[in-house]
């Protein structure tokens, strides 16, 4: 084994699989090299999509490290993640609540991800959270919480870093067991 990448071992078998689809494949693509690869190792997500931008990044790291020699690029499209401007400010009633939980009427909560409140979410999140708003990573969802109608709180939640040491030691798992579990888990991007 050369070593091993996200849930996957590559070695000397593999490296010759990722040569011979290069060079039977001539004039395909970057992306087309890595989803065919995907389905030939039938590497898929557990939703049975194929892990396509990580075996592209695998494919790279090879590359870097001398193992492979990719197609050229077929084309630079833009990186909208590199220039994202910030949500843009939406104004709300900004006057403090002053009541304990049983004085408020109803707290409506709602998933407002694919919404037209997710605007609203990202605004609130850059306006007051400390941290400010980021685009999440990978998936996400994200919950908005109202009175009358009006928000008084914001909580999301992604997926999680693939390895956080302290983390996993916590927990108590073996690297195949986070390997296995790791889509249960959730981070909390914001809570405001």
């Amino acid at each position: 084994m050369i070593f091993r990448y996200r849930g996957k071992n590559i070695d000397i078998s593999d490296i010759r699989i990722i040569k011979k689809c290069i060079k039977d494949n001539p004039g395909k693509s970057r992306r087309w090299i890595s989803q065919e690869l995907c389905r030939i190792w039938n590497w898929k997500q557990d939703n049975g999509i194929l892990k396509d931008m990580v075996c592209r990044s695998l494919l790279t790291l090879l590359e870097r490290n001398g193992h492979i020699v990719q197609p050229p690029k077929k084309c630079f499209p833009p990186n909208p993640l590199q220039k994202r401007t910030p949500p843009r400010k939406i104004t709300v009633e900004e006057t403090p609540i002053h009541a304990s939980l049983k004085q408020l009427s109803q707290i409506e909560i709602r998933q407002v991800r694919h919404t037209r409140d997710e605007q609203f979410y990202n605004s609130l999140i850059h306006q007051f959270h400390y941290i400010a708003y980021a685009h999440p990573i990978g998936e996400s969802i994200k919950y908005m919480a109202f009175v009358d109608g009006r928000p008084v709180g914001c909580c999301g939640w992604s997926s999680p870093a693939w390895y956080i040491e302290c983390r996993d030691r916590f927990i108590g798992w073996s690297r195949e067991e986070r390997e296995k579990n790791l889509r249960f888990i959730a981070y909390n991007t914001r809570y405001l």
